[in-house]
């Protein structure tokens, strides 16, 4: 999916994410990119039209400003422990991130691993056939490619490993009250602020799985003109208003490092330790939605498949929940 060969606005790119807060001269920058220095202001401009923030003067040459917040693949790679191991596709919009990957992961030659990032979806998926509100310049929408040997009931492992990673990225990067809403919602103080789709690709013949893509979408930065009015009651964001340099760069680094490293290396039981860690769910008062019947409850615990063990109010019966939609009950 990606030319090995970084092209000249990549190099330049990166070189300046390097140096950023302090000028290099276009000479400099030239002759340590073996490239000449109307191709270093070609390519300067080119990340401007992008919306990179470089301040150019004479005399000191082109400095890259601190509170950059434009999402590249270098960008994200500077914050990997081995960038070389990952394979980055970045756009500025896509329709949705799932579905470019899972029709590149067709072709065998694209590995398990790869992550497609986008600025922005035009048609975003949630779960359930919903939509997922996905705006330039407020969020970041990403896709991963995984190859795993599993069976198809075996595949809701990958969305709890999925909000584990997610809610552990966000505390790494600085940021307090993050919890896990059963099965997969992420939130920040109260809010949503994450949404996680996983969808499975299985074989007909052998009806094992050929791929999985995991869709992850957060909400960096409160849109400016508000959330749409169907998701305004629970949606928040990580950031809030403020543009903080690199935020989303490091956000997809955090989530992506977490999550492979949860899948190679974690076992059931650890997963199933860190998910409950940060679920707020067990002991609330919760509503049970299912083929559009509600029931109310009382959530008790969490197993070590992270099935959600409940009593239902009406007749006092318990019930292993391994999937479904809740919401919390307002005593």
């Amino acid at each position: 999916m990606k030319d090995e060969k970084l092209s000249t606005k990549e190099t330049v790119v990166r070189f300046l994410e390097e140096n950023s807060g302090h000028p290099v001269s276009g000479s400099a920058i030239a002759e340590s990119l073996g490239i000449s220095r109307t191709a270093v202001w070609k390519a300067i401009k080119s990340l401007e039209a992008d919306g990179y923030m470089i301040d150019a003067s004479t005399g000191k040459g082109y400095t890259l400003r601190q509170e950059n917040d434009v999402i590249s693949e270098a960008g994200i790679a500077k914050y990997l422990r081995t960038p070389e191991a990952a394979n980055i596709i970045v756009h500025q919009s896509v329709t949705s991130t799932n579905d470019l990957l899972r029709e590149a992961a067709m072709r065998e030659d694209v590995p398990e691993g790869t992550i497609v990032v986008a600025a922005e979806q035009t048609k975003g998926k949630g779960r359930r056939g919903r939509s997922f509100f996905s705006p330039v310049g407020t969020g970041i929408y990403f896709s991963i490619l995984l190859r795993p040997s599993m069976e198809t009931g075996d595949a809701g492992k990958i969305t709890t490993m999925a909000a584990v990673a997610v809610a552990e990225a966000i505390h790494r990067y600085g940021v307090e009250d993050v919890g896990i809403k059963w099965v997969n919602d992420v939130y920040v103080a109260g809010r949503k602020v994450c949404g996680i789709l996983a969808e499975a690709t299985t074989s007909l013949e052998t009806g094992e799985i050929d791929n999985v893509v995991v869709g992850i979408g957060l909400n960096i930065y409160t849109p400016k003109e508000g959330w749409p009015e169907d998701i305004k009651d629970r949606a928040g964001s990580i950031l809030g208003t403020e543009k903080i340099d690199d935020a989303r760069n490091k956000l997809v680094a955090y989530t992506y490092e977490q999550f492979m490293d949860l899948y190679h290396n974690a076992g059931e039981k650890m997963i199933a330790d860190r998910y409950r860690s940060m679920c707020f769910v067990p002991g609330k008062r919760i509503t049970i939605i299912r083929g559009g019947v509600e029931r109310s409850g009382l959530a008790l615990s969490l197993d070590d498949q992270c099935h959600l063990l409940v009593r239902y109010d009406d007749d006092g019966t318990e019930e292993s929940l391994f999937s479904g939609e809740i919401s919390l009950r307002l005593e």
